[in-house]
C-alpha cells in the first residue's frame, strides 16, 4: 500500500499533535480513524479522533476478523478496521495512520509498501513532564505510560524515519518532508509515468 504513511510514537511524544496539525493544514490527506474501548477525552468526538466502542463490540469485531491490526495499550483496546483503511486508501492520494508500536508490528506483517515514521520526545524527563502537563492521568498511570514508552522506544529500528520532537515547528517540517518524499516513490508514480510516456 504505497499511499500509506504510518505515524507512531510513545504516549507523550507529540504524534497526535503533529497529525492533527497536518490534517488541518492539508485536508487532501486522508486519516484512518481507529476503534478504541477507552472513553473519550475532553474535546474528542466519536468518528473523528476515534470510533469509541464497548469492549463487547470490539471483541465481536475481532471475532469477525474486521481489523487489519489491533492491540491492547494502557488497559484499553485499539484497532484499525480493514473497511476503514480500504475506504480511505481509495478516496485519498495519501493516507495517514496513527498507530502504537504493537499495531505497527502487526501491520508490517500484513502490508507492504507503507512508510513508517517514529516520533520521539527529546528525553525521558521531557516525556514525563508532558504526561504530567496533560492532567488526564493519575501518577500510577503516568508511571505505567513511561514504562511502556521506554519499551516502545527500543523498537525504533523497525521504522523508516525518526523525528525527534524537541521543537514542534521543526518536527512538523520534518514530517511534511517525509510526506513529500513518499509521494515521489517509484511505485506511487509508476502508472502515471507509464501513461505520460506511453510505456507498456
Amino acid at each position: 500500500m504505497n499511499n500509506l504513511v504510518v505515524i507512531s510514537g510513545p504516549s507523550g511524544s507529540g504524534k497526535s499533535t503533529l497529525v492533527q496539525k497536518l490534517l488541518r493544514d492539508q485536508p487532501e490527506i486522508g486519516f484512518t480513524v481507529s476503534h478504541t474501548t477507552r472513553p473519550p477525552r475532553p474535546g474528542e468526538t466519536d468518528g473523528k479522533e476515534y470510533f469509541f466502542v464497548s469492549r463487547q463490540k470490539f471483541m465481536e469485531m475481532i471475532e469477525s476478523d474486521s481489523f487489519v491490526e489491533w492491540a491492547q495499550v494502557h488497559r484499553h483496546l485499539y484497532g484499525t478496521a480493514e473497511r476503514e483503511l480500504r475506504q480511505k486508501s481509495s478516496s485519498f492520494e495519501l493516507v495517514i495512520l496513527d498507530l502504537d508500536v504493537q499495531g505497527v508490528k502487526t501491520l508490517q506483517r500484513k502490508l507492504s509498501g507503507a512508510d513508517y515514521v517514529f516520533i520521539l520526545p527529546p528525553s525521558v524527563e521531557e516525556l514525563r513532564r508532558r504526561l504530567q502537563q496533560r492532567q488526564t492521568d493519575d501518577p500510577s498511570n503516568i508511571n505505567l505510560r513511561l514504562k511502556i514508552a521506554l519499551e516502545e522506544i527500543r523498537q525504533f529500528e523497525r521504522y523508516d524515519y525518526i523525528i525527534l520532537n524537541d521543537q514542534l515547528g521543526d518536527a512538523y517540517e520534518a514530517l511534511k518532508a517525509i510526506l513529500v518524499a513518499n509521494r515521489r516513490k517509484v511505485p506511487y508514480n509508476k502508472d502515471r509515468i507509464k501513461k505520460l510516456f506511453g510505456i507498456q
